[in-house]
């Protein structure tokens, strides 16, 4: 009996160890797609946030980028070629001030990590919703992200060009007036 109760703990315990293990040593993958759902969390904006904890998320979201974003995002003409770190802070900031509440969902993320283990191209759809609107934003995505001391950020930001045969939206300006 004694023998089968040591037997069952030593079990128990290696079972343990081995999920510690894995759970603070995670595969770049695994890493990855944990960097992801944080960054999701952190975007999402709730409406009961103040001036201090909005500015906080803000500057909290802007880690999850390198220090230099590169950005090839359309329309070419709303975004520009890069972006730093800190501007990413005052557009969460912007953001949030606009918006009461956003709900931020990354959606099948497909990740694909480098040979040197260190870099890793994520495609993605990410699905933002707000103030009662349930889809304000769907847009399939890729980031390019590299392992900066031990942490894993975004340095390039794509929008993928879908099969989409929808107008593109005309500029408020260029409307016709009735």
């Amino acid at each position: 009996m004694k023998l089968a109760i040591r037997l069952s703990l030593l079990a128990i315990t290696s079972g343990l160890l081995v999920w510690v293990w894995i759970y603070l040593h995670p595969t770049p993958q695994d890493a990855v797609r944990r960097q992801l759902i944080a960054l999701a969390k952190t975007a999402t904006l709730e409406n009961r946030e103040g001036n201090i904890a909005a500015g906080l998320r803000a500057n909290e979201f802007s880690e999850f980028f390198g220090r230099e974003v590169a950005l090839n995002m359309e329309p070419h003409a709303l975004f520009p070629d890069s972006i730093e770190r800190s501007e990413i802070a005052r557009v969460m900031l912007t953001i949030r001030t606009t918006y009461r509440s956003l709900d931020v969902k990354i959606l099948d993320p497909v990740i694909t990590i480098g040979a040197d283990q260190k870099s890793a191209i994520v495609e993605l759809t990410v699905n933002v919703a707000g103030d009662g609107d349930r889809h304000l934003l769907v847009q399939e995505m890729k980031f390019t992200m590299k392992e900066v001391d031990g942490k894993w950020q975004i340095i390039r930001v794509e929008t993928v060009k879908t099969l989409n045969s929808a107008p593109s939206l005309t500029p408020p300006e260029t409307l016709p007036v009735a």
